[in-house]
């Protein structure tokens, strides 16, 4: 659907004294009366084109000012139904048909944005052409401006038409990879009719930041157009996504009109929790694969993934490959030196000064840039510029830029540092001397078949399944085991449909995102339910893609250990593709003590003579209650006795300084905390006799 503004002039025909009123569109300036009269014939003309069921074809219009022979209008037309000039010939046809009128003519007719469509509206009942604007433009559907769920904004390309040699060079300008390169030369194929049928493709686009994402789009965008491969010249872009964008629509309207268009979505989401799974956008990527397979054919689908915050992009992208072709685009990556030329012509554009040794003291110390790190050192470049050139005043203000200290440690390190997990570390072990084994074979030219890797982890909450697996998706990674850094997290909720035909599709997405990786199904007993089949047929599913993706996933079930014994009896074929089955146990009072030792270390506190001995108690009272919570527990008495401690550090210190060191240290007193109860025998509460 696109949208346009224009200017309608017409000649109002001079009729004899007494002819019939109702076909007169014109009025005398002096005379109330007429102009009431004519704004009422436009009132109901708007009345019949901005209804959808005021008229049957694929288009609206709406005349938002009007004087004497000259009516100001915007319009939308669907063109992959109906052509500008069948348009015109309705509305001309019509105003012949009602109204003593000749010599109709449409002059200033530009594309607009939808945005600019809702101002011109609201500007018509001022003028007496419509009695509510709320109620046409939520009529008309275009009042999608303000939704929660998600932000929106829209762009209107210049129309210029670009032969395969100019869009080589633009794709230059923005230091395009090859895969932009290539499906440009696609685009520009012989092959290819030069009209528009539809969309054959779809897009992803992979950037570090969304100025390399926003120059590849815009290029990709007119070299679609200029060979007819669009309709119109309007970029919606939805962005900040959020969990609730499940059943809108607003966002049904917005790709509606985007129809023989395009709509970028930006997939990071928000920064908002997005929950303990790794699709926790679980409702919006089932609405949106719905919406995409529905619109695709006349819709065109940019999917911008920001590979420093990817959001949901791998499970939205995992979800819709099984019904949307895709094709990938990645952002550029150059030398030093071709970064630094792209700086500076990106700053005369900006009309700034910048020298050489401006540049190289904003790059990085390194001989490779992303796209995305070069638009970052311009905008670094360009505000420092501001202070130094316009903004004197400003020159030495400074900010701090607070980073987060990453963790250093190798994740296998990490994992044989652990406490316990003694035939954790052995499996562990064992899988990377089977992998180096299979390599030495494989440079030897003898058989090097790979066998299955799937595992299942059983063992109570707080014994470490989930972290250890984290871990391994690491380790294999690093030592080169598996193709992908992937850990992708879930359970019931993330593999059982709602409806039918959702469960089987659901799952060989999660697969798909998971591919290279690590695929961790947690409480995986729980898709056994006798409720409904979905549970059954997510199982099954499962069985057959950990054979397909024998390769290149790793499965990981956990759970309880009673409890997994009846998921692996669910399925014959289950028990059969599990290689390592990895007990967890419950950790003893000993190492329980050596945790806490090791989270208090982390948060820099020490215990006080007689706390150990306290602890140790504690623990032995917990270790013989069965589901005690194991690490959780440790983790949770250290929390409560965090809060303990702040309340006897005030109490003894009340409007004194306060000593560093007695900060650090946590006394037995501060482990008398509803946690370390725990296990104890509790006297009981009621009524005696």
């Amino acid at each position: 659907m696109n949208f346009y503004s224009a200017i309608v002039t017409y000649k109002a025909m001079s009729l004899p004294f007494g002819c019939d009123e109702d076909r007169k569109l014109t009025y005398t300036p002096s005379s109330e009366e007429e102009k009431r009269s004519f704004n009422t014939k436009l009132r109901n003309m708007n009345g019949i084109f901005s209804n959808k069921d005021g008229h049957e074809d694929p288009f609206s219009l709406l005349v938002y000012s009007a004087r004497a022979e000259e009516l100001k209008v915007v319009f939308s037309v669907d063109l992959n139904k109906y052509s500008m000039k069948n348009f015109k010939k309705k509305i001309t046809g019509y105003l012949t048909e009602h109204f003593d009128v000749d010599d109709i003519s449409f002059s200033e007719v530009r594309e607009i944005t939808v945005h600019e469509f809702n101002i011109m509206i609201n500007k018509a009942p001022f003028y007496e052409l419509l009695n509510s604007s709320y109620d046409t433009i939520s009529e008309l559907g275009t009042d999608y401006f303000n939704e929660r769920a998600f932000s929106i904004k829209e762009k209107l390309m210049d129309g210029k038409k670009w032969n395969l040699s100019k869009a080589k060079e633009e794709a230059t300008k923005i230091l395009a990879d090859k895969s932009l390169v290539e499906e440009i030369e696609r685009i520009y194929s012989d092959r290819n009719e030069k009209k528009y049928y539809g969309n054959p493709v779809h897009y992803k686009v992979s950037a570090s930041n969304m100025d390399s994402a926003n120059g590849m789009v815009d290029v990709l965008v007119n070299a679609l157009r200029s060979n007819n491969r669009l309709l119109g010249n309007r970029v919606n872009k939805i962005y900040e996504i959020t969990e609730g964008c499940y059943d809108e629509d607003e966002f049904v309207h917005t790709v509606d009109h985007a129809q023989g268009g395009v709509v970028v979505i930006d997939m990071s989401g928000t920064e908002e929790d997005h929950g303990s799974y790794a699709s926790a956008y679980h409702e919006v990527i089932h609405f949106f694969d719905k919406q995409i397979e529905k619109y695709q054919v006349n819709t065109l689908f940019i999917f911008v993934e920001l590979t420093e915050n990817p959001g949901f992009s791998k499970a939205l992208m995992s979800t819709i490959q099984e019904d949307v072709d895709i094709v990938e685009l990645r952002e550029g990556t150059v030398n030093r030196d071709l970064a630094a030329d792209f700086i500076k012509k990106q700053m005369k554009e900006k009309g700034m000064k910048v020298t050489d040794a401006d540049i190289d003291v904003a790059l990085p110390d390194k001989q490779l840039f992303s796209v995305g790190e070069a638009y970052s050192t311009i905008n670094k470049i360009y505000k420092d510029s501001l202070k130094k050139m316009h903004y004197l005043a400003y020159e030495k203000v400074n900010y701090y830029d607070v980073k987060e200290k990453k963790c250093e440690i190798e994740p296998y390190k990490e994992l044989m540092g652990m406490i316990g997990l003694t035939e954790v570390k052995k499996t562990v072990n064992d899988i990377l001397n089977s992998a180096k084994v299979r390599k030495i074979r494989s440079e030897m030219g003898m058989d090097n078949y790979k066998p299955s890797m799937h595992m299942i982890f059983t063992g109570n909450p707080g014994t470490a399944k989930t972290t250890v697996a984290r871990l391994l998706a690491d380790i294999l990674y690093k030592e080169e085991v598996m193709d992908g850094n992937r850990f992708v997290e879930c359970g019931r909720a993330d593999l059982v449909g709602k409806y039918v035909g959702w469960t089987a599709k659901t799952v060989r997405a999660k697969f798909r995102e998971a591919k290279g990786g690590i695929l961790f199904i947690d409480e995986a007993y729980a898709l056994v339910d006798d409720s409904n089949s979905f549970g059954d047929e997510a199982i099954n599913t499962i069985v057959q893609e950990m054979e397909n993706h024998r390769d290149d996933v790793i499965v990981i079930f956990a759970g309880y250990p009673e409890k997994m014994k009846a998921f692996l009896d669910k399925n014959e074929g289950l028990r059969s593709r599990i290689a390592f089955h990895i007990d967890f146990p419950d950790y003893k009072a000993e190492e329980l003590g050596q945790i806490l030792d090791l989270m208090a270390g982390k948060k820099g506190y020490s215990l006080a003579d007689g706390a150990s001995d306290k602890c140790m108690e504690i623990f032995r009272n917990a270790s013989q209650k069965k589901e005690f919570g194991n690490g959780r527990f440790v983790r949770t008495l250290l929390e409560q006795t965090e809060m303990a401690q702040a309340g006897r550090i005030m109490a003894e210190n009340a409007g004194k300084t306060i000593d560093r060191e007695a900060l650090k240290v946590l006394k037995a007193e501060d482990f008398e905390v509803n946690a370390g109860k725990v296990g104890k025998d509790e006297k009981k509460i009621g009524f005696g006799v």
